[in-house]
């Protein structure tokens, strides 16, 4: 460009694709490539902020179990399936504040903004349906997962509640497959003295291990295509907020209705201790099994008497339980999976 005597010379340059390249440099130092969540570096920066700002929360971290037999027997493709799987279920169950990564092979931690400590155990219960559904994707194999969490708090580095989050996690490891612990840290100024305020608890945080409290409930039935005769049982399991968390339908061969039914308690019961369970409501429309159940009827036939042994010493594992008798329109839902069990047998 020509200006009076001087020559003015103009020279764009066009950045647009090295913003790019930031961008994606950016993104893959932040997120984990399988999963696509976030990744430990990410995570730990993401508490730290949190901790700084808005001291409120939960910190949660989640340890998948029996997943090296997934790796072993299924194959490394499978296995990096459930991980995908399981990162997907995690962050559609949780809210649009809430983070979820991945910090290492098989672990994920999730930061959850404030709420009630009923809320918390919904959400914990809902973590333990979801890594139990991974199952699927495993090709029948059992995958669930041990969880730790500890309410956030200020005046402690995040170091502290990282590790008293992973102790409360193993924690629930030992208690077996599908628990939670949660751990209670505060400063020693406060009542209950279980953390000194330093950049780490250097292995001498002491946690208080409690089981959340997770109340679950079972619609079982059973049924005998010519009683006797071809028989199946069926359990629906809901959780709090009646979404469905499991269903299991199980074909018994030859056996009468009565058999049926009290293998679908069985069945029923059995799921929701998998799935975490400490409290229990159960309902049948079979009022015979209903009423052997509270002592009300005598169990005297001998097929019976085993399988009311086996769901007494079953029952006794829950802080309550409250079981009752409701319509057979009611219990729809586990008719339907006695029905469907017993259709599967047709050829």
């Amino acid at each position: 460009m020509r200006r009076g005597t001087g020559d003015l010379m103009l020279h764009f340059v066009d950045v647009s694709e090295a913003h790019r390249r930031e961008e994606d440099l950016r993104e893959l130092a932040e997120h984990d490539t399988l999963t696509g969540l976030s990744n430990r570096l990410s995570f730990n920066r993401a508490l730290e902020a949190r901790l700084k700002s808005q001291p409120h929360g939960t910190l949660i971290m989640i340890d998948l179990e029996g997943f090296k037999k997934v790796n072993d027997t299924r194959g490394h493709q499978t296995g990096d399936a459930v991980l995908v799987v399981v990162a997907q279920a995690l962050r559609s169950a949780l809210g649009d504040k809430d983070l979820v990564a991945r910090i290492g092979g098989v672990e994920f931690a999730v930061l959850l903004a404030s709420e009630s400590a009923a809320a918390r155990a919904a959400r914990a219960m809902l973590i333990r349906r979801i890594t139990i559904a991974a199952g699927l994707a495993a090709r029948g194999l059992a995958v669930s997962a041990s969880i730790g969490m500890v309410t956030l708090a200020s005046g402690l580095a995040p170091s502290a509640f990282v590790e008293a989050a992973d102790r409360a996690m193993y924690a629930a490891k030992r208690t077996g497959k599908g628990r939670c612990v949660v751990a209670n840290v505060t400063l020693q100024t406060r009542a209950g003295i279980v953390a000194r305020p330093a950049a780490s608890c250097g292995g001498r945080c002491a946690i208080r291990e409690r089981r959340l409290p997770v109340k679950l409930t079972i619609f079982a039935d059973g049924g005998s295509r010519g009683n006797p005769g071809p028989a199946a049982s069926g359990a629906v399991v809901y959780d709090e907020r009646g979404d469905v968390l499991h269903e299991v339908g199980t074909y018994l061969g030859r056996a009468t209705n009565n058999v049926a039914e009290w293998m679908g308690l069985i069945t029923g019961v059995e799921a929701a201790l998998e799935l975490g369970a400490t409290e229990i409501v159960i309902r049948m429309d079979s009022d015979l099994v209903v009423k052997q159940v509270k002592g009300i009827y005598k169990v005297k036939h001998p097929n019976m008497i085993p399988l009311h042994a086996r769901a007494k010493v079953l029952l006794r594992r829950f802080s309550h339980v409250d079981i009752a008798h409701v319509p057979r329109k009611a219990n729809a839902a586990a008719d339907a999976v006695v029905n469907q069990t017993l259709d599967a047998q047709r050829p």
